[in-house]
C-alpha cells in the first residue's frame, strides 16, 4: 500500500465516522505503506497536529534548506468551525495515537510517522526500524538512450534526524503481529502518558 491523492481524504473520513461513533483514541497503521504521494502525507500530519507545523526538511545539494509543513485535506472543517459536528472538526490534537511501523515503511509514510514523533503527538511501534528511504533523486538521461541516478535531495525530520538509511526507530518494539484482537490490547492510557512526558521533556 501507499499513499494515493485520496488517501489523506478517506483518513479524514475515516476518523470522523469513528469519532462520531465515540472512539477516543487511534491507531494510525502505517506496516507495508511504501510511501507513495508525498503532499497526501503533508495533509495526513494536518490532521493530526496544527496547520503549519513543520513536517520534514528538504536538504538540496547546493545547500538550500526548505521545511514543509502540514496542512489539512481539501474540503476539511478547521478546528475553530463552529458550524460543523464537532467529529468532523480537525486537527485532532488530544486523543492519544499509536502508529504502527515496520520494515516495509517507506519514504513518505516515514515522514509522517517521523514528524508525528517528533511533534510527540503520537507514539510510534513496531518491531524494527522503519525502511530508511529518505532520498529525492532523479533520473537523468544519457546521449546513448540510457539514464543515470543522481541524487539530488534528502528529507530531514523536523528535529534534524535522517531518515535515510536509518528510519523511524519505534518507541515501542513489539514481536508479535498486532493486527486483529491484538489491537484490543492496546494500553492507550500508556499510550497518552508517554506523549505527555515527551512534551514535558521539550519544555
Amino acid at each position: 500500500s501507499e499513499f494515493n491523492s485520496q488517501s489523506s481524504q478517506r483518513v479524514r473520513d475515516s476518523l470522523a465516522s469513528l469519532r462520531a461513533d465515540g472512539a477516543q483514541a487511534f491507531v494510525l497503521d502505517l506496516r507495508g505503506n511504501h510511501g507513495g504521494i508525498f503532499e497526501s502525507a503533508l495533509e495526513t500530519a494536518g490532521l493530526f497536529i496544527p496547520p503549519g507545523s513543520p513536517v520534514v526538511g528538504v536538504h538540496d545539494r547546493k545547500g538550500n534548506s526548505e521545511t514543509l509543513a502540514a496542512r489539512l485535506p481539501s474540503g476539511t472543517n478547521p478546528a475553530a468551525s463552529s458550524s460543523s459536528p464537532s467529529s468532523t472538526r480537525f486537527p485532532l490534537l488530544d486523543e492519544p495515537l499509536l502508529v504502527l511501523v515496520d520494515r516495509e515503511s517507506a519514504s513518505s509514510s516515514e515522514i509522517l510517522a517521523a514528524a508525528l514523533q517528533d511533534d510527540c503527538r503520537a507514539v510510534i511501534a513496531g518491531p524494527s526500524a522503519s525502511y530508511g528511504k529518505g532520498l529525492i533523486q532523479g533520473v537523468f538521461g544519457l546521449p546513448n538512450g540510457g539514464g543515470i541516478i543522481v541524487t539530488v535531495a534528502e528529507y530531514t525530520t523536523p528535529r534534524d534526524r535522517i531518515i535515510q538509511a536509518r528510519g523511524v526507530v519505534p518507541d515501542v518494539r513489539f514481536t508479535r503481529p498486532l493486527w486483529g484482537s491484538g489491537l484490543a490490547r492496546v494500553d492507550f492510557g500508556e499510550v497518552a502518558a508517554r506523549t505527555k512526558a515527551c512534551k514535558a521533556e521539550q519544555l
